[in-house]
C-alpha cells in the first residue's frame, strides 16, 4: 500500500489518498492507518463470458409446458348443495331436458338398399317353405290322409330349422347404423325451483343451461359425449377418458333410447339418482351402485357442475321464445307464465 496524498493540518478532519497494490485507490482517514489488515490487496473481479443460447454446448430453455387441469376439490368433499346440484343434473340428464335443435336437412350419400345375398334367399326359401308345407299337411290330415299329412309336417319343421339358422346368420352380420347425436339437441336445461307455499304463484326458479353433445362413434355403438375437452378447458376439472366413459354408460342404461324403441332402465323416483339422502343426518351420500359401477362417474358429474354456473355461449335463435333466459326468476301468477314443456306440471306440483 502507497500513500499518494498526505493528509491536510489545516482541517478539522483529515484524509489521506492510498494505493493498493492491485492500483485500486481509495480516501481513508489517519485513524484507518491502524487497521491495514483490513485494506489488503483485493482480487480483481472475473467475468466469465455467457455464450447466447442455441451454440454449441449451450441448450435452449423452453418455457415449460402447461399443465393439465387438475381437479383442485376432492369429489368426496364437495358440499352438500353441490350434491344436491349434480342430483338435480342427473335427473334432468335422465328426463332428456334437451332443447331439441331445428331439423336441418343432411346432404350427402345414403346407404345403399342392401342387395339379396345367400343368408337372405336361404331366410326367404325358408319362411314360404315352412308355411306353405304346413298348410298342406293341414290340409292332407283334414282329408283323412294320415302318412302324407305326416310327411309334409316333417317338411315343414325341416324348413323352420332352417329359418333358425338364416335368422341368426342375418342378426350376426348386420351392421349398427346409428349415426350422429344421441340426443335431439346439445343444450341441456336444468332448472332448480325454490319452494313457494302461495298456490297462485309459479314458484320461483334458477334456470342453467349447460351444452352437453353426446354422438355416436364410426362404430355405431360406442357413445362418446363430442365436447369434453371443450367442458374440461373451460371448468378445469380433468375428466379423462374414463370419466366420460362412464357417464356415457351411465346415460345409456338410465334413459330411453331412439324414442323408446330400446328402452333403458326406468326409475320412477329419479330425484337421487347419483346421492342418497339421508333424514337422519341430514346429508347426502353416494349410492353404492354408483361407486361399484361407474366409479369415475363423479369427475364427469362434477364437470357439468362448474359449467352450469358459467356463461352458457347462446346462438342468436337457439333458444326458443317459449324457454326462459339463464338466471333467477321471481315467482309469478300462473296466467303470466309461459308453457314450458322443459318441465311437467307434476314437478311443479311436488314443491
Amino acid at each position: 500500500m502507497t500513500i499518494v496524498r498526505a493528509p491536510r493540518p489545516d482541517v478539522k478532519a483529515p484524509t489521506l489518498r492510498v494505493q493498493f497494490e492491485d492500483g485500486q485507490q481509495d480516501t481513508v482517514r489517519p485513524s484507518a492507518l491502524a487497521r491495514l489488515p483490513i485494506y489488503t490487496t483485493r482480487p480483481a473481479p472475473v467475468i466469465q463470458e455467457v455464450e447466447p443460447p442455441g451454440r454449441v454446448g449451450v441448450p435452449i430453455e423452453y418455457p415449460p409446458t402447461p399443465q393439465p387441469p387438475v381437479t383442485r376439490t376432492r369429489l368426496d368433499r364437495i358440499t352438500h348443495e353441490a350434491r344436491a346440484e349434480i342430483n338435480l343434473l342427473a335427473q334432468s340428464i335422465h328426463r332428456r331436458h334437451f332443447i331439441p335443435d331445428l331439423p336441418v336437412l343432411r346432404v350427402g350419400a345414403q346407404p345403399a338398399q342392401p342387395k339379396w345375398d345367400e343368408r337372405a334367399t336361404l331366410y326367404r326359401e325358408s319362411y314360404h317353405g315352412a308355411y306353405s308345407d304346413a298348410l298342406e299337411a293341414c290340409r292332407q290330415l283334414n282329408a283323412g290322409n294320415v302318412d302324407t299329412a305326416s310327411w309334409y309336417a316333417e317338411q315343414a319343421l325341416a324348413h323352420r330349422a332352417n329359418l333358425k339358422r338364416a335368422t341368426k346368420a342375418l342378426e350376426a352380420g348386420s351392421l349398427a347404423q346409428n349415426t350422429g347425436r344421441f340426443f335431439h339437441g346439445e343444450l341441456l336445461s336444468v332448472r332448480q325451483y325454490v319452494r313457494c307455499d302461495d298456490p297462485k304463484l309459479n314458484p320461483a326458479f334458477t334456470q342453467w343451461y349447460v351444452r352437453l353433445v353426446f354422438t355416436w362413434s364410426e362404430d355405431g355403438v360406442t357413445l362418446l359425449v363430442a365436447n369434453g375437452a371443450q367442458l374440461e378447458g373451460e371448468t378445469g376439472v380433468e375428466v379423462g377418458p374414463d370419466g366420460w366413459a362412464d357417464l356415457c354408460g351411465w346415460v345409456q342404461a338410465m334413459t330411453d333410447i331412439k324414442d323408446g324403441k330400446r328402452q333403458g332402465r326406468r326409475v320412477s323416483d329419479d330425484r337421487e339418482l347419483i346421492y342418497a339422502h339421508r333424514e337422519d343426518r341430514d346429508a347426502y351420500e353416494l349410492r353404492r351402485s354408483i361407486h361399484r359401477e361407474s366409479p369415475h362417474l363423479l369427475r364427469a358429474m362434477e364437470c357439468l357442475r362448474r359449467a352450469l354456473h358459467q356463461d352458457v355461449d347462446l346462438q342468436p335463435g337457439e333458444l326458443p321464445d317459449n324457454r326462459p333466459q339463464p338466471g333467477y326468476h321471481e315467482a309469478r301468477p300462473w296466467d303470466a307464465v309461459e308453457r314450458d314443456d322443459t318441465v311437467d306440471d307434476h314437478e311443479v306440483a311436488l314443491l
